[in-house]
C-alpha cells in the first residue's frame, strides 16, 4: 500500500510543478501581451531647422572680418573669448546635424547654446566698432614770432 500512496503523492507532486509551470507560462504571456497592448511611444520628433537656422547665423558672425587693430584690450579678450566658444558650438552643431541619432532634448540645448553664443559674439563685435583706443594727443607745437 505504500507503494500507492507513494505513487499518487508522486503524481500529485508531479502535477502541481507542471501546473506551476504552466500558470508561468500564463503569466509571461500574459505580461508579454499586456506590454503589446501598450501604446507605443513614437520617438519624440527632432526639429533640426532651428538647430539648422542657429548654426548659420552663428556661422555667419564667424565669418565677419573684424579689424583688432587699434581696439581696448579688454574689448578684444571679450571678443577672441566669445569667438572660441563659437567654435566650440559651430563644431558640436555640425555633429548634431549630421547624426541620425541625435535626441530632441540635445537638439534644443545645442540649439539654445547656439543663439546664446551668437548673441554674445554680435555684443563682443558691437563693442569692438565701438571701442577704439583713446590716441594720445600730438605734441602742441609753439609756434615762435619774431
Amino acid at each position: 500500500m505504500p507503494s500507492t500512496s507513494a505513487g499518487t503523492a508522486f503524481s500529485a507532486s508531479s502535477e502541481a510543478v507542471e501546473g506551476s509551470a504552466a500558470s508561468t507560462e500564463t503569466r509571461a504571456e500574459k505580461a508579454e501581451s499586456r506590454h503589446e497592448e501598450a501604446p507605443v511611444v513614437e520617438r519624440q520628433s527632432v526639429d533640426m531647422e532651428s538647430l539648422k537656422q542657429a548654426y548659420v547665423r552663428l556661422q555667419s558672425l564667424l565669418q565677419q572680418d573684424i579689424d583688432l587693430a587699434d581696439k581696448t584690450a579688454d574689448s578684444v579678450a571679450n571678443y577672441r573669448q566669445a569667438r572660441l566658444e563659437a567654435e566650440r558650438l559651430e563644431q558640436s552643431a555640425l555633429a548634431a546635424l549630421a547624426s541620425q541619432t541625435v535626441r530632441a532634448d540635445e537638439v534644443v540645448q545645442l540649439q539654445a547654446q547656439l543663439v546664446a553664443s551668437s548673441n554674445k559674439l554680435e555684443v563682443s563685435i558691437a563693442n569692438l566698432h565701438s571701442a577704439i583706443k583713446p590716441v594720445a594727443p600730438a605734441p602742441a607745437v609753439e609756434s615762435r614770432t619774431a
